[in-house]
Parts: C-alpha cells; sequence; structure tokens
C-alpha cells in the first residue's frame, strides 16, 4: 500500500535584518501560539472545497505582550486540470479579532517571475526553473510573510478569548478573480502562529 508522509513544524520566526528592540525582549518573542497548518488536526493539503472547513480557533495573549506578529510560511505545489497551485497564485486571509490581514501570491501570472540571478536563481538546466511560482522559486529559500497584528489585539478587554480565522482562495483564470479552492491534487503547503514580544 502506499503510506503519506505528515509532516508537523513549529517554528519562532522574526525578520532578519533590522532586529526590533522592544524593552528587555532584546528583539526576539518571548512566546508563540500555533496558528493554523496542513496537517492540524487532519492532514488536508488538496487546495479543495474542504480545505477551508473549520479553520477557527481561540487563543491566549500572553500578559505583558508589546507587539505580536503573524508569521506564515506558505507554498503552492502539483499542477491539474485547474492549473492549481504551484503555477496558479493563491490568496491567504488570517483574521485577527475580526481584522483581516492577507497575503497574495502573484508570481505565477509572470512567466519570469522566478529569473533572479541575485537570488539564487538562473534559467539553466531542465525544467521551467525561470517561472513564477506560488510562493517560492527553485534555488531560494522560502520566506516567512511576517505581519504586526498588535493593533487587533492589545487593548482587548478578553485577552484570554482571542478569535482567530483562515482561509484560502485561488485565482480564476477565467474571471481574474479569486475564489473558493477547488482544486483537484494540487496543494497548499502552510504552517503559521503568532509570535509575542513583551
Amino acid at each position: 500500500g502506499t503510506s503519506a508522509w505528515m509532516w508537523s513544524v513549529s517554528l519562532r520566526a522574526t525578520q532578519t535584518g533590522e532586529v526590533h528592540r522592544v524593552a528587555d525582549g532584546g528583539g526576539l518573542p518571548k512566546h508563540g501560539a500555533f496558528l493554523f497548518s496542513n496537517n492540524d488536526p487532519e492532514l488536508r493539503q488538496t487546495f479543495n472545497a474542504g480545505y477551508n472547513v473549520d479553520r477557527r480557533q481561540r487563543l491566549s495573549i500572553p500578559k505583558g505582550s508589546r507587539r505580536v506578529e503573524l508569521v506564515a510560511l506558505i507554498t503552492g505545489h502539483g499542477e491539474d486540470e485547474t492549473g492549481c497551485c504551484e503555477f496558479l497564485p493563491s490568496r491567504h486571509i488570517f483574521t485577527v479579532s475580526g481584522h483581516d490581514f492577507a497575503v497574495e501570491f502573484m508570481a505565477p501570472l509572470d512567466l519570469f517571475g522566478c529569473t533572479e540571478p541575485s537570488q539564487g536563481v538562473e534559467p539553466n538546466g531542465y525544467g521551467g526553473w525561470w517561472m513564477g511560482r506560488n510562493g517560492w522559486c527553485n534555488g531560494q529559500n522560502v520566506k516567512p510573510w511576517v505581519v504586526d497584528v498588535t493593533s487587533a489585539v492589545l487593548g482587548l478587554e478578553d485577552y484570554k478569548n482571542v478569535s482567530t480565522e483562515y482561509r484560502g482562495l485561488m485565482w480564476n483564470s477565467t474571471s481574474s478573480g479569486w475564489v473558493e479552492p477547488y482544486a483537484v491534487s494540487g496543494y497548499i503547503l502552510m504552517s503559521s502562529h503568532l509570535a509575542f514580544y513583551t
């Protein structure tokens, strides 16, 4: 029989380059909270109608938090008759306390989207290395999407009951707009968390 690999990763990340200095936090998060992935509570990587089902949870914000960042690693892979997901744009919306934070990966619409020699990718060898991809390029590291969500959570009366939601949308080339996912076999790899700075 066949068996599938189930990956589970828990990460804490901070932006490279400018290091955030917050009080005695030294620029690194002091706490983290898992948000959503494609392995919990069940394996659901295929970007289809079941992908967005039950993507809600409540969590607590640690006391003393001064800044909160949402960190996500998201990439699209495979290709089926819908075009999803390696070479089809996707949009990912995280809702924190009623505030939407979204990232769109539009590089698949650019035939030369991954032709970036300064980033480690050159059009050589076999295959379509130069073609834009959904959240990644051959030969490059996957860059985490990091967004400050402090304004959505600090100052809440009930910091122990913060609502979070996630959903993904796929690009419809016919209407040139976002639609609910309907891929047959294309899939999204995703892991996300909140990082708390004190």
